[in-house]
């Protein structure tokens, strides 16, 4: 087992860690003084126990904060996902409704039909079509607002 000398609140301290885990255990000790030397600078010189005790309680409420954020932002990325979905769902429906309204049209449009009546149905296809670009383009505004969610918020584990 590898041993490591680290500082905390001013005092060396010897520790072993498991073999590759000597990077981790550096980096919790020296969260560990972080919050020892907040307390020195706030109450002085305390005694070690104590300084110990009431660093590792700071660091027990940031991860009790933390765990609390996080269950907060996994609520408000299922709601998005849900939104997300409901989008997609009325796209998918949309884009059925615009194949079957061009069908349609298609078929009722003949060599008789006036020149009037073909723009007209021209015209709802293009407004078919502009409502499902509309749709197409929140569902990708909405995606890009769940991937920057989930790219921005890395986990760390102390430990």
């Amino acid at each position: 087992m590898p041993d490591l000398k680290v500082l905390i609140g001013g005092r060396n301290f010897n520790i072993s860690c498991n073999p590759g885990e000597e990077n981790a255990a550096q980096e919790s000790a020296n969260l560990l003084n972080h919050e020892a030397e907040l307390l020195h600078a706030q109450l002085g010189r305390l005694p070690e126990d104590k300084m110990l005790l009431l660093s590792g309680l700071l660091l027990g409420d940031k991860i009790r904060a933390l765990k609390h954020e996080q269950s907060a932002l996994e609520e408000a990325l299922s709601d998005t996902q849900s939104k997300v979905n409901e989008l997609k769902s009325k796209s998918d429906s949309d884009k059925t409704k615009f194949v079957n309204g061009l069908t349609e049209k298609a078929n009722k449009v003949s060599m008789t039909v006036p020149e009037e009546k073909v723009l007209g149905d021209l015209q709802d296809i293009s407004d078919l079509l502009d409502k499902l670009i509309k749709n197409i383009l929140n569902l990708k505004t909405e995606e890009e607002k769940i991937s920057k969610l989930v790219l921005d918020d890395p986990q760390e584990s102390f430990l």
